[in-house]
């Protein structure tokens, strides 16, 4: 059974439900064929060809019926249901036709076109609620695998039926066929009842059942779900194109059916037995090459080209069946148009419809289903009939008929291309939570037009008690009302709170600051005891178009330079040196010169260049020149976003060369924000020079500045980029392809999918890196592990990236998200999404990324297809992060992955992490010679990080390490890195940010009983405890209250970091203990550099404050000192 499940592509875990559900098909399809060649036998013989047309119009009203009655119960009941009841009505009806066969029979008896007709009218039914059932067991992934399976089943059943049929004709005579058939029915029953028994615990059919009973609203009558059904076809490109194929086809099917029937009814004069026999020798013949076919070439184009190509496949067939058959009619024309009709629609149309459907929600796909069955199908038969039912008549000639049916095969193939393209945006619409689309509904607009409404609206706002609300309600009426909400807002101001006048200034300051009622509350704020109300108030008398002319506002503003507020300083300065006034000028300018000198504080020194730009004097370029040397790169960037908004403003072309001058040059600098910001800066020129300086950014190994650049490229050197994209350096190709397709180039965007296999590749070598680190429990290899999986989140958001210009942002989040989800059938939608978007091959190699699998067997798979060579232990990944460590040849696998601090991060840490083992006597299969030969070489190397721990390793390498002293005076970075990192704190945050965040961390130490912070006192510092145990503490009455004890890896006081308020209690060394204290300044700029990260705090600060209470509840209390020392000395 394994073999086979294997040879067959079949997971384990799916074996036993697909053999049961493949037999079932079998024998359902053995006697659909039987019953097909009966009847087609029978009526051509004692009706006639030409009668066809009559068969389709009636065909079509009784196709009608049956859809209706199907669509009342699609998608409340679910398949298994349906599919019974269906199986149910044919046993009977087959039943009552050999009843009639009995009484009725003969030339012209009624029993032939009942016959004909109720096949016709149920056969696709049929075969819809049975491969509707078989799919409830697959996701959208596996039923790729089990869907071409199953149709093998039913080519293997028609080979079967065809191959069988005279011998069951000359068994039980061809007027007995029917109940045959009805016996098979019965066995099929017998199968379903079989699946519910033992599948009935299978995770994907009782989620589709789920979500069948939840999707569909009781109650709907079959009109009302016909009606439900045209609106989603209507809303849904992919379903209207799928509507018009559909309806398409039946009417060119119904035409090749009139062409070969005519042909086998002359070619079988009064030999129906005969015409049955050769019907099931073809069929037999037909559907083993179908079989042969399935398994050899069916899979293979349909993992080359993915859903959406394949369902080219069938049009293009049609309309080959219908040019040879209309124009040349003859044997192989006429088996060649059954074929098309019977064995091309079933195993190719069929299969592909039922995945195109998997492009849309289950609540749509039924009713959707329902609709397109039960009229367009019928009206395709119908217009079909209505032109037979002319030619009859004599009312069209043939070759009128065949116009009609060519201009339809014509728009048939055109509709194929369009389903191709809308079932891509329908995977992806399908992917997004449609509960948010509430966010894009149209909306009214907030008018005037309802007086008793904005009385409300005032009314309710005096009267409100939350601040919040009030403010809400004033920005409300503000919006609806503008200059006339005015005094209302202002009176409100006058009579509110701090945080409500703060807001209401903040709101109508800057607009209205011409205004005598604004300007004096403006004048007055200014002088208000809350800073809000001062720097809001400070912002707006700073915003009057001739404040360096009002002496009343410049007075009040020179009055706000010793503010306590640093931000309210910042909003006066640069009026006051506008005015050029010295006796407001000198003190301006001190100021300024306070923050810009500060050589402690970088950020003294950013907020001073932002003030100086305000001043708005194109000559400060040249002051700016000098902070691009500045060490901090947030100062640099800063000077580069300045210099960038004087030139772009700045009149003088000199300016503008200029600045464009020093942005190109900062392309080259050592810092990455400072790139990206210089590309960015280059944007707003807009000029060719510009663009071929950042046409150099597209080389930059930094990610971000290469998006940047791809951004900001205009105008568009089309002729360097095609060169580019046909270039050697991976990052140049990305970039070129990525713009191009995002201008709509073909070429570029089908060469996006070569691209990603690259990505991928670099991706399957990371996790090939890591593998055998997973030996070794060392924090080092941990650490490793932990950077490896981070760079390859960076290459999966360079991989996504990438996929943007085949559909959208929105779209590829979507996606993303979906991945992530637990729920198979949403992951399945989101691969076969990225399939329909790139290839088969990607989607098939990113599928166990996000799928949790087995690490060593799908990174060995991988490795098999992208040959990637294996790492089979530690050392081997080592020499690739240590390329001192051994002569690689240049076969170093590492090369283009990292940046070069990842690079310089790695090797540190590779170093560490050997010698980390060489202690813990962990073997490393390294010479220690080779290891000291390496150190040896990296001595070379310029970096403070590198050269710290190679002091570290030569130490513990040529000392005995037993002689060495666990207890370190100070912890190397990488200590740092690996301690932060095992702080809950911290656990969100990447090791990139770590290792910046550990490069400002500050080392204390403290002994027992040492008072770190005392109540009262006004900090902003975050504590981590390294080692030691410290208490949180109140004196109340006397007695010390115990809030809480913290250990190693603890952390306490984060709040002080956010608000910098006056500690609520003391904290108190227990024991000799080691401290690291991260201050407010370097992490708000790290915060500000990395936005997520905030997001990461917040999340960590939340679930501390939900335990807040349980902490205050579990303090412990004395009645004095000496007994918590007792205490802790006992514990």
């Amino acid at each position: 059974m394994k073999t086979i499940a294997r040879l067959l592509s079949i997971r384990p875990d799916e074996a036993q439900k697909t053999l049961l559900l493949y037999a079932m098909h079998f024998v359902f399809y053995l006697g659909l064929r039987w019953g097909e060649n009966a009847s087609d036998a029978m009526f051509l013989e004692y009706w006639s060809s030409r009668d066809l047309g009559t068969m389709f119009i009636a065909g079509s009203s009784l196709a009608f019926f049956i859809g209706l009655i199907y669509t009342s119960y699609a998608d409340r009941i679910n398949n298994r249901k349906l599919l019974v009841a269906l199986l149910l009505v044919m046993v009977a009806w087959l039943v009552s036709v050999r009843v009639l066969l009995f009484t009725n029979g003969g030339q012209g008896g009624l029993a032939y076109p009942y016959f004909y007709l109720v096949y016709d009218a149920l056969n696709g039914l049929a075969t819809l609620v049975i491969l509707n059932y078989i799919n409830d067991f697959y996701d959208t992934r596996a039923a790729k695998r089990a869907l071409p399976l199953m149709l093998s089943a039913g080519l293997i059943a028609s080979a079967a039926a065809g191959f069988s049929g005279s011998f069951l004709e000359q068994l039980i005579g061809l007027e007995n066929i029917p109940l045959a058939w009805g016996v098979v029915l019965f066995i099929v029953i017998g199968f379903v009842w079989l699946t519910r028994r033992y599948l009935s615990n299978d995770a994907s059919y009782i989620r589709q059942a789920a979500l069948t009973r939840n999707s569909a609203p009781a109650g709907k009558n079959s009109l009302e779900n016909l009606k439900m059904g045209f609106q989603f076809v209507r809303e849904s490109g992919l379903l209207r194109w799928l509507a018009l194929s559909t309806f398409l086809m039946l009417f060119i099917l119904k035409l090749l059916t009139f062409h070969a029937s005519t042909f086998f009814e002359e070619a079988f004069v009064g030999n129906p037995n005969g015409r049955f026999a050769f019907f099931a020798s073809m069929d037999g013949i037909g559907y083993s090459i179908g079989l042969l076919t399935q398994f050899f070439l069916f899979n293979r184009l349909l993992s080359r080209m993915g859903v959406g190509g394949m369902s080219l496949l069938y049009p293009s067939l049609t309309f080959l069946s219908f040019i040879s058959l209309a124009y040349n009619p003859g044997w192989i024309a006429s088996a060649f148009g059954r074929f098309n009709v019977g064995i091309f629609k079933r195993s190719i149309r069929n299969p592909l419809d039922a995945m195109l459907y998997n492009g849309l929600p289950v609540h749509v796909k039924g009713r959707a289903k329902g609709f397109i069955n039960a009229v367009l199908v019928a009206l395709g038969t119908l217009f079909a009939g209505l032109l037979l039912y002319a030619l009859k008549q004599g009312w069209l000639s043939v070759q009128l008929v065949d116009i009609f049916g060519f201009l339809a095969v014509l728009l048939f193939v055109l509709s194929a291309f369009k389903v191709r393209q809308n079932y891509t945006r329908s995977l992806t619409d399908l992917l997004k939570d449609e509960n948010l689309n509430i966010l894009s509904l149209e909306q009214d607009g907030l008018d005037e037009t309802d007086p008793a409404a904005i009385q409300t609206l005032y009314q309710k706002m005096a009267a409100s008690q939350d601040e919040k609300m009030t403010v809400f309600l004033a920005e409300m009426a503000y919006e609806i009302q503008g200059m006339k909400a005015l005094p209302a807002l202002l009176n409100l101001a006058q009579e509110s709170g701090q945080v409500v006048r703060a807001s209401l200034i903040q709101l109508v300051g800057s607009d209205w600051i011409g205004e005598p009622a604004v300007y004096q509350l403006c004048l007055r704020g200014v002088e208000d005891e809350n800073a809000s109300v001062r720097l809001a108030s400070a912002n707006a008398l700073a915003s009057k178009p001739d404040v360096d002319r009002d002496d009343l506002a410049l007075n009040a503003l020179a009055a706000r330079i010793g503010d306590s507020e640093i931000s309210v300083r910042a909003a006066a300065v640069p009026p006051l040196i506008s005015s050029g006034d010295f006796h407001y000028l000198a003190p301006a300018v001190q100021q300024l010169s306070l923050w810009l000198d500060n050589h402690e504080n970088p950020s003294d020194r950013r907020l001073g260049l932002q003030v100086l730009v305000k001043v708005k004097n194109e000559r400060l370029i040249q002051t700016l020149v000098r902070y691009l040397k500045d060490q901090d790169p947030s100062v640099r960037a800063c000077a580069v976003e300045l210099i960038d908004d004087i030139s772009a403003q700045a009149t003088s072309k000199e300016v503008k060369n200029l600045g464009l001058e020093i942005l190109q040059t900062l392309l080259a600098d050592r810092d990455s924000s400072v790139r990206q910001a210089a590309v960015s800066g280059l944007a707003h020129f807009r000029s060719p020079a510009a663009s071929q300086a950042i046409l150099r950014a597209f080389a930059d190994e930094n990610f971000a500045v290469r998006r940047q650049a791809c951004q900001s490229l205009s105008p568009m050197p089309k002729r360097e980029l095609m060169a580019m994209r046909s270039g050697k350096n991976p990052l140049e190709v990305e970039c070129a392809c990525y713009v191009l397709a995002k201008a709509g180039h073909q070429p570029s965007q089908r060469q996006i999918p070569a691209v990603l296999i690259e990505l991928l590749k670099n991706i399957y070598t990371l996790y090939a890196l890591e593998l055998p680190l997973h030996s070794i429990s060392s924090p080092g290899a941990l650490f490793l592990r932990i950077t490896l999986r981070e760079q390859v989140e960076q290459l999966l958001e360079r991989l996504f990236w990438l996929i943007e210009p085949l559909c959208s942002a929105e779209d590829i989040h979507a996606i993303r998200h979906t991945l992530k989800n637990h729920d198979i059938l949403s992951r399945a939608n989101a691969l076969e999404t990225l399939e329909s978007l790139t290839s088969p091959q990607v989607a098939h190699l990113l599928a166990p990324v996000f799928d949790g699998a087995n690490l060593q067997s799908w990174v060995a798979q991988g490795a098999e297809q992208l040959h990637i060579p294996a790492f089979d232990e530690p050392a081997a990944s080592y020499k690739q992060f240590w390329p001192q460590l051994s002569n690689l040849n240049g076969n170093n696998r590492t090369d283009g992955l990292f940046d070069f601090g990842t690079r310089e991060w790695l090797l540190a840490l590779t170093i560490y992490s050997i010698i980390e083992q060489t202690l813990q006597r962990i073997p490393t299969n390294l010479p220690k010679a080779e290891i000291l030969i390496a150190l040896v070489k990296t001595q070379q190397m310029d970096s403070a990080l590198v050269q710290e721990v190679l002091k570290y390793a030569t130490a513990h390498i040529l000392i005995n390490p037993e002689a060495i002293s666990l207890e370190k005076p100070m912890l190397t970075a990488i200590e740092k890195v690996i301690f932060l990192k095992e702080v809950h704190f911290f656990q969100e945050v990447t090791i990139e940010q770590l290792r910046i965040l550990a490069s400002i961390c500050e080392e204390k130490r403290v002994e027992a009983d040492e008072k770190i912070f005392s109540e009262g006192d006004q900090e902003d510092a975050l504590y981590v405890v390294v080692s030691g145990r410290i208490a949180l503490q109140r004196q109340v009455n006397h007695r010390i209250r115990r809030l809480a004890v913290f250990e190693s890896r603890q952390y306490f006081a984060e709040m002080s970091i956010f608000d910098a308020k006056s500690h609520n209690a003391d904290a108190v060394a227990l024991e000799p203990s080691v401290l690291l204290l991260i201050r407010q300044a370097p992490l708000a700029l790290l915060v500000e550099r990395y936005p997520k990260l905030a997001l990461n705090l917040l999340k960590v600060l939340s679930q501390r404050l939900r335990t807040a209470n349980d902490m205050v509840a579990e303090k412990t209390e004395s009645k004095a000192d000496t007994l918590v020392n007792i205490f802790d000395k006992l514990t």
